[in-house]
């Protein structure tokens, strides 16, 4: 009878241990980089920098054809997070961009240009832009599509941006070159593309 209830206790014990190991192997496994969104579901989504797992499960949940990464390559650092972050593009077949960015600093207007040209070619997208944290470079390029491809005002672009984690005190140069973006002149400069239908 001891033996019994010795094996039942056992058993009670052993389950939890098991259903908690499986919760995390589930939750490894089908976890997304930090701050991971849409901007646009099936064309544009953001997030920070993730690891190696994250990066397939998003690539494979949203079906990623372009990634473009801002996040600026220090000498000093390991740059295992970049040649992960490579390999796992090359294994899905994704292409994948670097644009070194200073956070802080406003990304480059060729690479705007080329950026928002991307997110209306149907061969690139969905589209994934990412940073270290996901809050201020990638921001920044959100509310850019956002007032250029979505006809947003800039105070709208800007209450999205804070909404993740931005900060419009202290990069305060982001914020200047979304209000000089000379959105009239971009869209221009985009004529001829075959604009996505927007949500």
């Amino acid at each position: 009878m001891k033996r019994n209830s010795r094996k039942t206790a056992l058993a009670l014990a052993i389950i939890p241990l098991v259903m908690f190991a499986g919760l995390g192997w589930w939750r490894w496994h089908s976890s997304l980089p930090r701050e991971f969104a849409a901007v646009v579901p099936g064309v544009l989504y953001r997030s920070g920098q993730g690891n190696a797992m994250q990066f397939r499960n998003a690539i494979d949940r949203e079906q990623i054809k372009t990634i473009v990464c801002l996040r600026q390559i220090e000498p000093q650092s390991a740059q295992e997070w970049l040649n992960a972050e490579r390999a796992v593009a090359n294994e899905r077949h994704v292409t994948f961009v670097h644009w070194p960015t200073l956070s802080g600093e406003p990304v480059a207007e060729k690479s705007i240009l080329q950026f928002l040209k991307m997110t209306q070619d149907r061969s690139r997208t969905p589209l994934w832009v990412h940073c270290g944290l996901g809050r201020h470079r990638t921001g920044f390029l959100a509310a850019v599509y956002r007032r250029v491809i979505d006809d947003w005002p800039l105070e709208k672009a800007l209450k999205e941006m804070e909404s993740f984690g931005f900060d419009l005190t202290t990069h305060g140069k982001l914020v200047a070159a979304l209000r000089e973006l000379d959105v009239v002149r971009l869209r221009a400069k985009l004529k001829g593309v075959q604009t996505q239908p927007t949500l």
